[in-house]
């Protein structure tokens, strides 16, 4: 199955990236964040990072998921 959209990264501005797409009924955030403490960078960069989004190893897992939720679809009552 393609994405649904297309993968854009979205630096976060302190060293990290976001990648967010929508699979199937599932909007799909993978993000990569820097050790502030270790005053190091992400452990990966962005292209690594959409690169294994990308993989078709990686959205095997995001259709599996996106077929067996661990969570109840959430509905929204009118008025209540």
């Amino acid at each position: 199955m393609p994405l649904a959209c297309p993968i854009r990264w979205d630096p976060t501005g302190n060293g990290g990236a976001d990648v967010l797409f929508r699979y199937g009924h599932s909007d799909v955030r993978v993000s990569v964040e820097p050790d502030v403490n270790a005053k190091a960078s992400a452990p990966v960069g962005s292209e690594e990072l959409l690169a294994a989004v990308g993989d078709s190893r990686f959205l095997d897992l995001v259709r599996y998921a996106d077929e067996h939720p661990m969570q109840k679809k959430q509905t929204t009552i009118a008025g209540g």
